[in-house]
């Protein structure tokens, strides 16, 4: 979903984290906030599918905190 995300969105990335509970928690990271206001009607059709699977899959998906970015020091590979 990402790298469809990344191709039409606008998005950075993502991180998937898993709890010591199994639950998954993911963030992600945008260029501005208009463009993650805009990326669902940007989803092409692939993406529109992705995503419905993931809704199925998935206990619940939300969005837990806006953040503004202050300072990164996490290294990239």
């Amino acid at each position: 979903m990402i790298q469809l995300i990344k191709q039409n969105s606008g998005g950075l990335g993502s991180r998937l984290h898993k709890d010591q509970n199994g639950n998954y928690v993911a963030y992600a990271k945008w260029r501005n906030s208009n463009d993650w206001e805009n990326a669902k009607a940007l989803r092409s059709h692939e993406a529109e599918a992705v995503n419905l699977h993931m809704n199925e899959t998935c206990n619940s998906i939300k969005t837990l905190f806006q953040l503004k970015e202050v300072h990164d020091l996490i290294e990239s590979d």
